[in-house]
């Protein structure tokens, strides 16, 4: 299996371990990912981006010759915020600060 599907499956494995029940984590499109946490507000949904950064800086993924580990960025953002109208309003957020995490990271 090519590293790529590797790391996604090393993340989509930390997602589904670390997420509650009543979460929903699902694979967006390419290597983007959707987690929704219901009755969460920002604050949590740094605490949950801790904690999925905590294990994935911990856990090395596997590959046939070696580990690696997995980085990731990520956009959070909240129903409750004034300028969300809609679910698109909502995933539009969050992908604009997901673009602009990964612009301030490089």
């Amino acid at each position: 299996m090519p590293v790529f599907y590797k790391a996604l499956v090393h993340f989509a494995a930390a997602l589904a371990g670390l997420k509650r029940h009543t979460d929903i984590a699902a694979r967006f499109a390419g290597d983007e990912f959707v987690v929704l946490l219901p009755s969460t507000g920002s604050d949590n949904g740094e605490t949950f981006i801790t904690r999925l950064t905590d294990f994935l800086d911990t856990t090395p993924a596997t590959n046939d010759q070696s580990d690696f580990f997995v980085k990731f960025s990520f956009g959070i953002a909240s129903a409750l915020e004034k300028e969300v109208t809609s679910p698109s309003d909502l995933l539009k957020l969050a992908d604009n600060r997901l673009y602009r995490n990964k612009k301030n990271k490089s």
